[in-house]
């Protein structure tokens, strides 16, 4: 009997060391299988940003080339078309084009035809990068002029 009681408070003894071990073994683990997240703090930066005319009229092909590049990894091309001046956008043309994009730089030709029915005017074509942790470049701006045959922009 006394064997027995010895052997049972024994082997009580090592299976609470056992679940004890095995806890710190996994609590081990799971800290050492954690990493830091390194923050990215840098915006991407637009290296190019050319027009291939100042001055369109309708049916004729705006080109836009972009150029960029980013410490981490790009997310998105974003670039807009607007009436650069009176912001009701009432009958003007206007575009919006996302593109996602990958890597560490980006060399990108944007194809636009203008429409007929876009009124004459000044324009606004700004193009802005950014990386996938939501950095961005700074928009940069370049304008252009849309004219109707007969009608001053």
């Amino acid at each position: 009997m006394k064997l027995d009681a010895i052997w049972n408070s024994r082997f009580l003894y090592f299976s609470s060391m056992l679940q004890k071990a095995g806890f710190f073994f996994l609590l081990l683990i799971a800290l050492s299988s954690c990493s830091t997240v390194v923050e990215d703090n840098e915006d991407p930066v637009l290296t190019a940003f050319e027009i291939n005319s100042k001055s369109f009229q309708p049916g004729e092909t705006i080109t836009v080339t972009v150029s960029g590049r980013d410490n981490e990894n790009l997310g998105q091309v974003r670039l807009r078309i607007e009436e650069a001046f009176d912001k009701s956008s009432f009958g003007f043309w206007r575009v919006v084009e996302i593109q996602d994009i990958s890597g560490q730089s980006i060399s990108r030709t944007l194809n636009f035809t203008v429409p007929d029915s876009s009124l004459a005017g000044y324009y606004s074509v700004a193009v802005q990068l950014s990386d996938l942790r939501g950095n961005a470049s700074i928009d940069s701006v370049q304008y252009i002029a849309i004219r109707q045959e007969g009608i001053m922009p």
